[in-house]
């Protein structure tokens, strides 16, 4: 692997000159010697874009040499695989072909997979809570909506999601919104007469 490639890409790219940028990616990833020198790339690079989340992966990068090794890994059942294809599904479910390679499954479900093995991971928990607020925060947008069928199961699983957000929330950034969250459903709760 060839380290000077990928830093011609990023200041091609940082000239906004996309074509020069794309064939140094194209470079980049052909300078690679073999899967362990992917492997060792893909585990020592996805740590930094926890650091850079403003910075997005170039597609070719994640579909040539990221998501093989994620998939490699949770065909493994790898915690640390599982993890990071919850965290950049984006990239995948953005890719039929590759969504597909993994059963359609959701970064929830990856994330409730990982919690099961490994509930004390900080970087897993952090994560996790993220989804679930999201997926909270959609569920009560839909409302009531989401209501189809079985009230009184809809709302013990939007119990049970606050509650496993709340118990996630370590740095307590989103006491605030799971507060709000909790207040809505005790609200419908008592309008349904649950």
């Amino acid at each position: 692997m060839n380290p000077d490639l990928y830093d011609e890409f990023h200041a091609f790219e940082a000239k906004g000159l996309k074509r020069d940028a794309k064939a140094a990616v194209k470079a980049f990833i052909a300078s690679f010697e073999g899967p362990k020198d992917i492997e060792r790339w893909v585990w020592t690079y996805l740590p930094t874009i926890d650091k850079d989340p403003g910075r997005g992966i170039r597609f070719e990068m994640f579909e040539t040499l990221i998501f093989p090794v994620l998939n490699a890994g949770y065909e493994r059942d790898e915690f640390r695989s599982r993890l990071w294809m919850g965290k950049l599904l984006g990239y995948i479910s953005g890719a039929k072909h590759l969504h597909a390679q993994i059963g359609y499954v959701t970064n929830e479900d990856l994330f409730r997979q990982c919690y099961a093995e490994n509930p004390n991971d900080p970087d897993l928990r952090l994560a996790f809570r993220d989804c679930l607020v999201n997926g909270l925060n959609f569920d009560f947008h839909e409302w009531p909506e989401i209501l189809v069928e079985d009230t009184a199961a809809a709302m013990d699983a939007l119990q049970s999601d606050i509650d496993l957000a709340m118990a996630l929330d370590d740095d307590e950034h989103c006491v605030m919104i799971i507060a709000e969250f909790q207040l809505m459903l005790a609200m419908y709760r008592l309008r349904f007469g649950l």
